[in-house]
């Protein structure tokens, strides 16, 4: 009878210690699921969503140049895939990407025949892309502050061309990366960064922060 009460025992506390296992477990991923921002301000960011999948904007080991006097930059990669929680650990495992815009440099959202021309440049997640320098025809590249640039078509000749150099993403040429437009026109562009699948990376949790690709990485709006 002794015997049968403590193989009883050993059972519920079997069945507890998983209960509380898997409640500890759905607690810890709901918290660390969200958007998180690069600390260091580069424009890195990685979003870990409630259904296990990520995705991750970080900066690769290549450089783009951004600027004057061959200033560089490095350029944003994206990554998409599975995560998981390891031993107090995040893993990240790549996979093929299902992103429609892998192979796409930018997207163009146009408003057609407005009274002045403009780009304005945006990332994925809808967040402004700054542009740093703007070469003009037959003219070196200046530089610029913002993410957009206003001109009238009348001063745009046919065989002019526009490049637009961008913080942490390839130059943008128009015409070139998108088709040329008759009349004056606003150009919403959004910018899609080369896919790059670093197969399984770790990310340390550091209290509210993650660590990962050598930078820290905040949650967004982690103080709501």
């Amino acid at each position: 009878m002794r015997m049968a009460y403590l193989h009883f025992m050993m059972i519920c506390r079997l069945i507890t210690g998983l209960c509380l296992l898997a409640l500890f477990s759905c607690k810890t991923t709901s918290q660390v699921t969200g958007i998180y921002h690069a600390d260091k301000n580069t424009g890195a960011q990685l979003l870990l969503k409630t259904d296990s999948t990520f995705e991750w904007v970080y900066p690769g080991s290549k450089t783009v140049e951004i600027g004057t006097d061959n200033t560089t930059r490095n350029l944003f990669y994206y990554t998409d895939g599975k995560w998981k929680l390891e031993r107090g650990r995040l893993l990240l495992s790549s996979s093929p990407s299902n992103d429609p815009y892998t192979n796409s440099m930018a997207n163009d959202s146009i408003s057609r025949f407005t009274s002045i021309s403009s780009f304005n440049f945006w990332n994925r997640y809808g967040e402004q892309v700054n542009i740093r320098s703007i070469q003009l025809p037959r003219a070196k590249p200046k530089p610029h502050f913002g993410n957009t640039l206003y001109f009238f078509a009348q001063d745009f000749q046919k065989n002019d061309t526009l490049v637009f150099y961008l913080d942490g993403y390839r130059s943008f040429t128009y015409p070139g990366s998108i088709p040329a437009t008759i009349g004056n026109n606003i150009h919403k562009i959004t910018l899609y960064e080369p896919y790059s699948g670093p197969g399984k990376t770790v990310v340390k949790i550091k209290g509210k922060r993650l660590y990962a690709n050598g930078e820290y990485y905040a949650r967004k709006n982690s103080s709501e």
